[in-house]
């Protein structure tokens, strides 16, 4: 076994949040790893405690904007709320990059939100399943609190879609 494949399968049997569910097509280990590795840049922009109480915008989503437009799409992001009064949007890089320098915006506060589930560290908001879904791939996180779509750009899987589908206070 390579190097590689020992240390994939390490990080795989150590991260019981992290399940490969396989669906039709298996998805790689490697893709699986590139997944969790842009959910875990996204959740590193969080600053201490910003889960030891309800979500507040001032303690997530610090990110740097030009290393968080290489992980999403080239043409931007879907996005879908069940929560927003216009719930669904295409959010380009150009307005991405803006709402990520204003730290404000709809796209921006979607994000922010989506790092903010993720860090919870229980497995009902942590655990990922990942399954292929036509040429991309299907993400659930948590317990279905946000379902994602990752398309392949440039030999790297890119965030291409974020749908929060649970109703907040619920």
């Amino acid at each position: 076994m390579s190097l590689r494949k020992l240390a994939i399968t390490l990080a795989l049997a150590t991260r019981p949040h992290l399940i490969a569910a396989q669906a039709g097509t298996p998805v790689a280990a490697a893709d699986t790893l590139q997944v969790r590795a842009v959910l875990d840049f996204l959740k590193a922009g969080n600053r201490p405690g910003a889960t030891a109480d309800r979500f507040k915008l001032p303690l997530v989503g610090h990110w740097r904007s030009a290393e968080l437009l290489r992980r999403l799409g080239r043409k931007g992001v879907r996005f879908v709320d069940v929560n927003a009064k216009h719930s669904a949007w295409m959010a380009p890089p150009a307005q991405i990059q803006k709402e990520l320098d204003a730290r404000k915006g709809r796209s921006f506060t979607a994000l922010a939100y989506l790092a903010f589930i993720y860090a919870i560290p229980y497995p009902q908001y942590s655990r990922l399943r990942v399954t292929r879904e036509g040429n991309g791939l299907r993400v659930s996180v948590g317990d279905d609190i946000h379902v994602l779509r990752f398309d392949e750009e440039d030999g790297a899987w890119r965030l291409t879609a974020v749908r929060l589908i649970e109703r907040q206070g619920e």
